[in-house]
């Protein structure tokens, strides 16, 4: 089993996995999750057969993995190349270009990983073009200053960018963040 990185949609099922099936992540993804195990005993946890190392390949069995260290809120985040029967697949994994790590994005795009047969990409968060984050709506704007709630920031522990640095709020209110 092979892990980008430390979201529950990405390992949130290991534990229905067979023992047997050997798990590969980041050695700094699995630590997020054993650490993260404290809020939910419960929850899933990782034992990784193998860690992911930037650009050094993992051979399992007639497969070889090159992970590709990439920008995304999860720490740890990797894309990976797996080259097997003369044939190439990249995953992007879950990948941004704005965030601390942004020239990792850049360095992918300038020199992508070459004679790709098949990419992977992943795409569960595609805004709608239509829609405006910068623009809110005057009801929007209205419901968000006639509310007494605190601003407060989203967080998840595994997101350590989120939590050091707080976002202004979007809209013409007297609310703080």
């Amino acid at each position: 089993m092979l892990i980008s990185h430390a979201h529950l949609d990405h390992y949130g099922l290991v534990d229905q996995v067979s023992p047997r099936v050997p798990v590969y992540a980041g050695r700094d993804a699995a630590a997020v999750v054993e650490a993260a195990s404290f809020f939910n005993a419960s929850g899933p946890v990782l034992a990784p057969a193998g860690y992911w190392e930037h650009l050094s390949p993992t051979r399992l069995g007639p497969f070889t993995i090159t992970p590709h260290l990439v920008d995304h809120s999860a720490y740890d985040s990797y894309s990976l190349v797996i080259d097997g029967g003369g044939r190439r697949l990249m995953y992007t994994g879950d990948l941004r270009g704005h965030g601390r790590k942004s020239s990792l994005f850049d360095a992918m795009v300038t020199r992508p990983p070459s004679d790709v047969d098949v990419l992977l990409m992943e795409g569960t968060h595609v805004p709608d073009p239509a829609a405006s984050a910068v623009d809110p709506t005057p009801a929007q704007r209205s419901s968000a200053s006639e509310t007494d709630l605190e601003a407060t920031p989203p967080t998840w522990p595994g997101s350590p960018p989120r939590t050091r640095r707080p976002r202004r709020p979007r809209w013409g209110t007297r609310r703080q963040a």
